[in-house]
């Protein structure tokens, strides 16, 4: 999945409030590890 549509996703959750705000954070922190280490 692109990282694009992925950031899009959970920015629609946090907007709506389906998702408590500190875990999206959690999430998106978690994806951006992971890329982080892919790239690297």
């Amino acid at each position: 999945m692109p990282l694009n549509i992925t950031f899009t996703l959970c920015f629609i959750l946090i907007v709506s409030g389906k998702v408590p705000h500190v875990f999206s954070l959690h999430v998106l922190y978690k994806i951006t590890n992971s890329w982080i280490m892919r790239w690297i």
